[in-house]
């Protein structure tokens, strides 16, 4: 049986030391800092995988064997959704995803608008009402469909 490796260290920037010693690089402080570190085994509480976790002692954490686990874990959280877009954008947000239904395609979206580096920021307003039309972040893909829908961005 595999064992998958899950480090809960809030971040990809780290460097596993010996003696249960972990370096962290803060992004405030810019420094990188040395922790002492746990190990254990658990299985994944989504699909039951066997995960190795490796977390810093006093903190709190989700450990999930993939981050497909982890959006699954969080998606039944999900209660209500409300969108304004058209139906016809929804079935193409489907298919771009390549998911089955709306709420897991929202979800997708949802999480790469938040961790994407290519996301705009929008600050550019001339009125309050345009401010709330324009205002906010606009990833690169959705923008485009929801321009090639609406005849403007």
């Amino acid at each position: 049986m595999d064992v998958v490796e899950v480090n809960c260290f809030g971040t990809d920037k780290f460097k596993l030391l010996s003696n249960r010693k972990v370096k962290v690089f803060n992004e405030k402080t810019g420094r990188w800092q040395t922790y002492d570190m746990i190990e254990y085994h658990d299985n994944c509480p989504v699909c039951g995988k066997a995960m190795l976790v490796r977390a810093i002692p006093g903190t709190t954490w989700l450990a999930c064997c993939s981050e497909e686990c982890y959006r699954k874990y969080f998606m039944g959280r999900l209660v209500i959704v409300q969108t304004k877009l058209p139906e016809d954008v929804l079935i193409e947000l489907k298919k771009k995803t390549k998911e089955e239904t709306t709420k897991e395609a929202l979800a997708k979206a949802i999480y790469h608008y938040l961790e994407c580096e290519h996301t705009e920021i929008t600050t550019e307003t001339t009125s309050p009402k345009e401010r709330k039309k324009k205002a906010g972040r606009v990833p690169v893909y959705l923008r485009k469909i929801i321009k090639t829908k609406n005849g403007k961005a």
